[in-house]
């Protein structure tokens, strides 16, 4: 993407995602200018997509794709590092490749089985033979593959769910709540500023 211009993202957005995925019922972004811009709008409009939008300054409202970014910077720094090269640019599509073909470690399950119904075929695997594809109708080819899919989106939940409750019990475990008593001394927080006082936080005992 040669800039970060609203006319570059809706273009890429409508000849990458929309030509490749078709149209999503919802558009999740930042506050960035160039996905608030006019064009984007009348694009939503258009193919009647709903836009939401982050909360300000809190990336937490997007908390999948701040992570997915992360993990990505962690493979490209380890690219750099290895291999001595400033190249950097060149290499996310090896990258995401990458990315796509490892079992992810909450779902179970690889993005790619997830998002495109089947495996990737690693550059790696050209020197290993493919064993003999058998021959079934379509109909039997349909159904079995909607029936793996379901299974797979099963156990892909309940990794999911069993990985959330994992990071929220070692949250929990770092979490140290305060115990309030009677006549101690804690911080009151005033939100409207009140003549005369110099900070909105005041002592009360």
């Amino acid at each position: 993407m040669p800039n970060l211009e609203a006319s570059s993202i809706t273009s890429l957005f409508v000849n990458e995602w929309v030509a490749r995925f078709g149209t999503p019922t919802e558009l999740h972004s930042e506050q960035g200018a160039a996905f608030e811009s006019r064009l984007q709008e009348e694009v939503c409009r258009m193919f009647h997509i709903h836009k939401t939008r982050t909360t300000a300054c809190h990336p937490q409202s997007n908390g999948l794709v701040e992570r997915t970014n992360r993990t990505v910077m962690t493979v490209l720094r380890a690219f750099i590092e290895r291999h001595q090269s400033d190249r950097w640019d060149e290499i996310p599509p090896q990258c995401l490749l990458a990315y796509r073909a490892a079992v992810h470690s909450s779902a179970g399950y690889t993005p790619s089985l997830l998002t495109i119904r089947h495996e990737l075929r690693l550059p790696t695997e050209v020197l290993t033979p493919l064993a003999p594809a058998e021959c079934i109708s379509l109909p039997q080819y349909v159904n079995e593959l909607g029936e793996r899919l379901r299974v797979a989106f099963k156990i892909a939940a309940q990794h999911q769910s069993k990985s959330q409750h994992h990071q929220k019990s070692f949250y929990n475990r770092k979490t140290n709540v305060p115990i309030y008593r009677i006549e101690d001394h804690v911080w009151l927080y005033r939100p409207n500023h009140h003549w005369g006082l110099r900070t909105n936080s005041i002592a009360r005992g």
